[in-house]
């Protein structure tokens, strides 16, 4: 179900940002650029038993000192939604986790549509977890000049409360400024 759920709003969006129109060559000559995202991811590997998906929204800040190559900085909050379990015919709530992750990285655009894009940063836990090492390779496409796609695979190493590394499979969705 949540797979099914997360492909159609993926191809919701796509259409979307194809009906937008075209790009402005301004945007591609711009030198630093602000986005706000949205993020849902889904849990992979040996957490997945333990977490349903991941919501969070981002800041991020790009500045481009050569045509197609981008500096990022990122700012993000992410809360993921633990499964709940059943013990006794009781449901049992499980709540969240929060992570707040800065990310610094860099961003190569090829022919003003495509990009790869790959972040190292630094997560703190909300539950007291303390810092952990975070990373996430990803690739994207720039569907306008206000609306970008980044589809990635996630990492926080060390998340103790959650056990071990977490991993995920994740989306971020951006509106340019």
């Amino acid at each position: 179900m949540k797979k099914s759920l997360f492909t159609i709003v993926f191809l919701q969006l796509f259409i979307i940002g194809f009906s937008q129109g075209n790009k402005r060559s301004s945007y591609f000559d711009q030198t630093f650029l602000i986005s706000i995202g949205a993020n849902a991811a889904l849990p992979i590997g040996a957490n997945s038993a333990s977490v349903s998906y991941i919501l969070g929204g981002d800041l991020q800040g790009e500045y481009k000192p050569v045509e197609h190559l981008g500096i990022t900085l990122n700012f993000s909050y992410l809360s993921f939604v633990k499964k709940n379990t059943i013990t006794n015919g009781v449901e049992n709530y499980k709540g969240t986790v929060a992570f707040i992750k800065t990310q610094g990285g860099v961003k190569y655009t090829f022919s003003n549509d495509i990009f790869l894009h790959g972040q190292l940063g630094i997560a703190l836990s909300q539950s007291g977890g303390g810092n952990k090492i975070c990373y996430q390779p990803g690739v994207g496409y720039d569907f306008s000049r206000n609306f970008d796609l980044e589809l990635g695979l996630a990492g926080i190493k060390g998340a103790g409360d959650l056990g071990g590394s977490l991993n995920t499979i994740n989306m971020r969705i951006g509106y340019n400024f």
